[in-house]
């Protein structure tokens, strides 16, 4: 059997409706509806995850709300299962409403 991998995420963001919020569109969406969206934001570089990591500690998204972060950060959005396992995960930089 192969090693599982954690898989990508492809993530977008966009200005978002409020100063300081940005919109994030992510596809494919979650491969299980029992699976939660975490992120976690870093001015310079993107958080790194590794597949099955314990992300329980990351921000919670619910996958459609705007999300505050700073213009030109990066973000780390990860799929993970139930447990707060990493499964997929993929980042952008912040496109924040100035």
């Amino acid at each position: 059997d192969a090693t599982p991998t954690l898989g990508t995420l492809s993530v977008s963001s966009a200005a978002g409706t409020n100063t300081g919020d940005t919109k994030l569109t992510v596809t494919p969406g979650k491969e299980n509806t029992g699976n939660v969206y975490k992120y976690k934001t870093d001015p310079t570089t993107a958080p790194v995850v590794t597949y099955g990591q314990n992300v329980r500690t990351w921000s919670s998204w619910d996958g459609t709300s705007d999300i505050t972060a700073a213009n030109g950060s990066e973000i780390t959005v990860v799929e993970a299962d139930g447990t707060y396992k990493a499964l997929n995960a993929g980042n952008a930089t912040v496109t924040a409403k100035e």
